[in-house]
């Protein structure tokens, strides 16, 4: 399962303007600590309040109360805008109309996955960019729509409005860099980041370039510019917590784990959402012991996902993957995972299938997802259908990876049609590439599933070939699913056999 990867890093969350700190930042139960504006300013308020205070005029009135409300600031600074509003009303626009009733909500808050409501949220979205055509964070919410829909060069022209707007605001360019991830382009996200010219300054900045160059592996990290950031005390907290959790995990994977967990222990004092995710998932996989009490500091339902996977709860790991899906709907990552669980865990076809039709919007551009349906169908006897799909698989592969995935594939197809010998020859091909590029936890899976379907044709070949997949999966601890199938797999073959 993707989602608990053998590495994890601290890769930045994609947000509308709305919940920048409700869902990066974070709340906290102990200590509550309030970022200040001088931690993170929104420059362009200045700028309306002074229009406001030299041209008292609807246009400057408007302008000022959408920042206030899309920023999320005390909304005692817009009284008196709205007041003026107030006084005008008669000779006012619907649309002013709704912007001073105090039970109109400007945009919604909550992510909705469902096809009607995001085409409302742009169309919304729209509307309110023709009266502040300037505002980067009105852009962004709109390029996060479109991502969701899986229009991926409509969301990253419309990112480039917002970020050229506002290149130096830390949390548009983290959006941004996250957009190119998606997007399999990490080279592209740290240039956006440098060009923020905020890598010395700001932690955000610099704690996403470093997960990033951890992650992908590229790229020199600048620990020296980290630790001075770190040692900061001007900086609050939790703008930090991120830059500690990723250079925790870093040291902790060198060997360093003493340091790794001195560092861990500052990321979770004021920690935000992503953090506590990587601090689930570092637990889970032994580097560092945490109390209960310290991973119920704020929710995190990609914590959820990790802890119920590492408890083989797969039933409830799939439904917090859809959760975790609708929370970064922009990724198909979640999706994809949650047809998996329904296939290899669960041995639930039906509802992987199902899954992917309801998501058509985003698991349509995804080869993963595409993947998954057709070895669902597969498994479903509905062999027209999956050949069908197989074959317009080919223009949604994105990396050497993928192409690797439906060369296994398209030799399961032809088991399943009882071309064993091509087959078989399409497996062997798939294993060789995985293992010539090292994806050794891929060589596993298309061992595993070659041996399957060697069964019914060679069932000492079989055995071969599923012993050597579970001794590759007991390397890796995110393939529990698999071990399980393999050894009962392998007791009914052996039983057989006797």
């Amino acid at each position: 399962m993707e989602t608990f990867q053998r590495r994890r890093q601290l890769i930045p969350r994609w947000h509308t303007s709305q919940n920048f700190s409700s869902f990066h930042l974070g709340k906290h139960e102990k200590g509550n600590e309030k970022i200040s504006d001088q931690d993170f300013t929104d420059f362009r308020l200045e700028e309306s309040i002074s229009n406001w205070k030299h041209e008292k005029t609807k246009a400057n009135a408007i302008e000022l109360i959408s920042k206030i409300k899309l920023i999320g600031k005390d909304e005692s600074l817009s009284a008196d805008p709205i007041k003026f509003l107030i006084e005008k009303k008669e000779e006012s626009s619907e649309t002013i109309k709704k912007i001073i009733s105090p039970y109109q909500s400007y945009i919604e808050r909550k992510y909705s996955t469902e096809l009607l409501d995001i085409q409302s949220k742009i169309s919304k979205t729209r509307k309110l960019l023709k009266e502040h055509p300037k505002d980067s964070l009105l852009w962004n919410d709109l390029s996060f729509y479109y991502a969701i829909l899986g229009e991926e060069k409509k969301s990253e022209k419309i990112m480039n409005i917002a970020f050229n707007a506002s290149h130096k605001h830390p949390l548009l360019a983290r959006n941004f860099s996250r957009l190119l991830l998606n997007q399999k382009d990490p080279e592209k996200a740290l240039y956006i980041l440098k060009k923020t010219d905020l890598l010395k300054q700001n932690p955000l900045i610099a704690s996403a370039d470093i997960a990033i160059k951890a992650a992908f592996r590229i790229g020199k990290i600048d620990l020296k510019n980290a630790l001075n950031l770190l040692s900061n005390k001007k900086i609050n907290q939790t703008l930090k917590s991120e830059l500690f959790a990723s250079l925790g995990t870093i040291e902790i994977e060198n060997g360093a784990t003493i340091n790794g967990k001195k560092l861990f222990s500052q990321a979770l004092i004021f920690p935000t959402e992503n953090t506590i995710a990587q601090a689930h998932w570092m637990s889970r996989k032994n580097y560092i012991q945490l109390k209960n009490n310290q991973l119920n500091l704020m929710p995190s339902v990609e914590g959820k996902v990790i802890d119920y996977y590492a408890n083989k709860e797969y039933v409830l790991c799939r439904d917090s993957l859809i959760e975790l899906y609708k929370f970064q709907p922009f990724s198909d990552m979640a999706i994809v995972d949650a047809g998996f669980i329904s296939l290899m865990a669960l041995d639930d076809p039906i509802y992987a299938v199902n899954l992917y039709d309801q998501y058509k919007h985003i698991t349509s551009h995804s080869f993963m997802a595409q993947n998954n349906k057709a070895v669902a169908l597969l498994d479903l006897n509905r062999i027209d259908e999956a050949h069908a799909l197989i074959k317009q698989l080919n223009h949604l592969v994105r990396n050497n990876r993928e192409q690797y995935v439906l060369i296994a594939t398209e030799a399961l197809l032809c088991y399943r049609l009882n071309f064993y010998e091509i087959g078989k020859g399409l497996y062997q091909k798939a294993a060789k590439c995985f293992l010539d590029e090292n994806m050794m936890n891929d060589y596993a899976k298309v061992l595993y599933h070659y041996g399957i379907e060697e069964m019914a044709v060679n069932r000492q070949e079989a055995i071969k070939l599923l012993e050597k997949s579970r001794d590759l999966f007991k390397k890796n601890t995110g393939s529990a699913e698999y071990l399980s199938k393999i050894n009962a797999k392998l007791d009914s073959l052996k039983i057989d056999h006797r």
